[in-house]
């Protein structure tokens, strides 16, 4: 079996290519989640690259006054987001290469 070098870099290159724009496309999708038990809850939306794009405390949430608790609120919301994202994400990728799950480079 013979390897083409030329060929093989066009694929990785075109690969790269492809992931840029993949990744410029995330930049504008939104992944939401909640936490907490009603009225005391954290909203927290990110995009598909798992920046954090929006963040709401509920007022009553605030009016606590526990920073533990709303730390641990707002901390909750936010790793269910990312989970999210990090799942669409990989979802996408793997689109690109057939299944292939690789690594983030």
């Amino acid at each position: 079996m013979n390897i083409d070098p030329k060929h093989m870099l066009k694929q990785v290159l075109g690969l790269e290519k492809a992931f840029k724009a993949l990744d410029e496309r995330l930049a504008g999708e939104r992944r939401a989640a909640s936490a907490g038990a009603e009225p005391l809850t954290a909203n927290v939306t990110v995009n598909g690259l798992g920046d954090l794009v929006d963040l709401e405390v509920s007022v009553d949430l605030a009016a606590t006054g526990d920073a533990a608790h709303i730390q641990a609120t707002i901390k909750e919301a936010f790793m269910r987001a990312l989970k999210e994202s990090r799942a669409f994400r990989q979802e996408e990728r793997m689109k690109l290469t057939a299944g292939l799950k690789l690594p983030d480079i």
